[in-house]
């Protein structure tokens, strides 16, 4: 879980850490959406992140065998653009942060370290994931 900013003086309310949704559109083959999401889910696990897949309706079916654990799958109506997938999936993310990535896009393990670094929301070690 990412913890809260410790810079803050001694006795004030510590703010709480911003939510993070990661919004995966998919519009490709299932074993793209397995690449991308097994380089995702554990650290959205470790982080806390809601992790959603938004699929068009008209894209080539999942396996029934494809295993979707701690994702949110939602169905687009057919026809949507790229553009418009991923406006479905932000309009339906509860994090205060939102991270849009394709299935197509190369997603290192270390995805989340980087995005951490930059937010600079995390103080310490950083989670180990691999």
């Amino acid at each position: 879980m990412l913890q809260p900013r410790s810079d803050e003086p001694e006795g004030a309310r510590p703010q709480a850490c911003p939510t993070l949704s990661v919004v995966v559109v998919s519009e490709r083959e299932a074993d793209t959406l397995a690449r991308a999401l097994e380089a995702l889910t554990p650290a959205c696990r470790e982080l806390g992140a809601t992790a959603l897949v938004v699929r068009a309706a008209g894209a080539p079916e999942l396996a029934p065998e494809m295993r979707l654990d701690d994702v949110e799958l939602l169905r687009a109506p057919a026809g949507l653009s790229t553009a418009e997938l991923r406006s479905y999936g932000m309009a339906r993310a509860a994090g205060d942060i939102v991270i849009l990535v394709e299935d197509r896009q190369a997603i290192g393990r270390d995805w989340h370290d980087i995005l951490l670094r930059r937010a600079g929301a995390m103080t310490g070690p950083r989670p180990d994931i691999s």
